[in-house]
């Protein structure tokens, strides 16, 4: 029989697991019904989706791009993944946006809507 302390465990951090919630939470709110007023912040959510699973990329650039997001990187996050190109006030950089710029927008959208 195996035994383990209590005081050995520790609770582990899986980097696939905050790249699933993330993902998580730009479906969610692109799933979300139309707003009755314009949101830009959705917007640029839904376009970084769009782009994120466009047929012109491939799965390295889907998980790079998620991982920045996840992690809180001061990286530029690619907007243009894809042959998709966001444009808008918001975004900074020719069609890059830091990552922790659309990670904030995710989260206010996420918490207006109550998001567990």
């Amino acid at each position: 029989m195996l035994s383990i302390s209590p005081r050995k465990v520790r609770q582990i951090s899986d980097p696939m697991q905050q790249i699933l919630n993330v993902l998580h939470k730009i479906i969610y709110i692109t799933q979300m019904p139309p707003a009755l007023v314009h949101n830009p912040r959705r917007t640029i959510i839904e376009k970084f989706k769009r782009a994120l699973f466009s047929p012109s990329t491939n799965s390295a650039n889907l998980k790079a791009e998620l991982k920045k997001l996840a992690s809180g990187s001061p990286d530029l996050i690619d907007i243009n993944i894809g042959s998709m190109e966001l444009n808008g006030a918001t975004l900074v950089n020719d069609g890059q946006s830091p990552s922790n710029l659309l990670e904030s927008k995710i989260l206010q959208l996420i918490q207006r809507t109550h998001f567990c």
